[in-house]
């Protein structure tokens, strides 16, 4: 193993274990920590994170509309995927809480969500709803998904944020979550590493949903 490799195999190994501490970390918040921590997320580098969000218990029909308008579901309608190893992954997002919905999952919203966040991605959807035909749809998009409940949104309690707390502040910078800059750019130095690994190991991952030919 080069040195290079020994570094990234290094890095990648702590990337794995601040999503682990996160995972723990979520199990004992209140659900309003949970749409905090969905928000901090870039769908596109954190779809192990919230795949496993969207398949717990606790996930509740707000949550999972919220990852789910943030995954641009408008774009996978228009794609007409299935759930294949080559589809993209925020467009297997769409597809699995889709499903989940339909199986009877998310029955219910326990906490708010604010509007501005799934807004323009709902528009959207809708658009896409009215020039794809409903036969050419994939699976049928459950009514709920497309409600967004009026709940009370809730604010975490500072004990609950990063930015109040310097173990959380670490957690999520190694995580790479987003985190507000501190006025000194320390958030943004600190979460770079993880990002830039976790787009790595993404693009590591690319025969699964990009150009097998373009990466053989």
């Amino acid at each position: 193993m080069t040195d290079e490799q020994k570094l990234l195999a290094d890095a990648s190994a702590q990337l794995d274990t601040a999503m682990a501490e996160l995972r723990d970390h979520l199990l004992i918040a209140p659900l309003a920590v949970w749409v905090d921590v969905v928000l901090r997320t870039d769908p596109s580098l954190h779809h192990d994170l919230l795949e496993w969000i969207i398949g717990q218990p606790e996930c509740d029909l707000s949550i999972a509309q919220l990852v789910f308008y943030r995954a641009n579901p408008a774009t996978y309608l228009r794609r007409k995927l299935t759930i294949d190893p080559d589809a993209p992954y925020r467009d297997v997002l769409c597809l699995t809480i889709g499903e989940l919905a339909a199986e009877g999952r998310y029955a219910s919203a326990c906490v708010g969500i604010d509007r501005r966040h799934v807004a323009a991605a709902a528009a959207d959807l809708m658009d896409a709803m009215s020039v794809v035909e409903p036969e050419e749809w994939v699976f049928e998009i459950p009514d709920r998904l497309l409600q967004i409940a009026s709940l009370h949104v809730e604010t975490p309690d500072d004990v609950w944020l990063p930015e109040h707390d310097d173990d959380l502040l670490d957690l999520y910078a190694r995580a790479g979550l987003q985190i507000e800059d501190n006025g000194e750019g320390g958030s943004d130095a600190t979460a770079a590493q993880p990002n830039l690994l976790l787009r790595l190991k993404e693009r590591l991952r690319m025969p699964l949903w990009g150009n097998k030919a373009a990466v053989s």
